[in-house]
């Protein structure tokens, strides 16, 4: 590709930043010159093409965050989830040990009931060896 020269002074002109201009400005003497069609045609196929990627890029870093929201109110559920079982088990516990409790203290208190004795068995009468 051929150096863009200024149409008046001849010397190398830079490009413009802007990329849809069709015009650059020559830093020495200030003359502006048309960008060639095809230069022209370049940069905005160039700028299409970056702009596109940008947005393929923002595509995809949108549905990542959602994947990210996603998963934290999994966790978030996963996390309740776990919270209620170990609530109701700990509650459950603590209701076994009341109860627990309370037969130990009642059956301490109570009188102790006679139990029936056995009557001893008879032993077999012993032959005189």
């Amino acid at each position: 590709m051929a150096s863009l020269l200024c149409t008046g002074c001849g010397s190398q002109l830079t490009l413009p930043a802007d990329p849809t201009a069709v015009l650059a400005t020559c830093q020495f003497c200030g003359v502006k010159t048309l960008l060639s069609e095809d230069l022209v045609h370049l940069r905005e196929e160039s700028f299409e093409e970056k702009r596109e990627l940008e947005a393929e890029k923002q595509e995809r870093v949108e549905h990542v965050k959602e994947e990210i929201a996603e998963k934290e109110i999994e966790a978030r559920e996963k996390k309740s989830t776990t919270l209620g079982l170990a609530l109701v088990l700990g509650a459950s516990m603590a209701i076994f040990a009341a109860v627990t409790v309370v037969e130990l203290v009642k059956n301490a208190h109570q009188k102790p009931v006679p139990h029936p004795t056995h009557a001893p068995h008879p032993q077999p009468a012993s032959r005189g060896h």
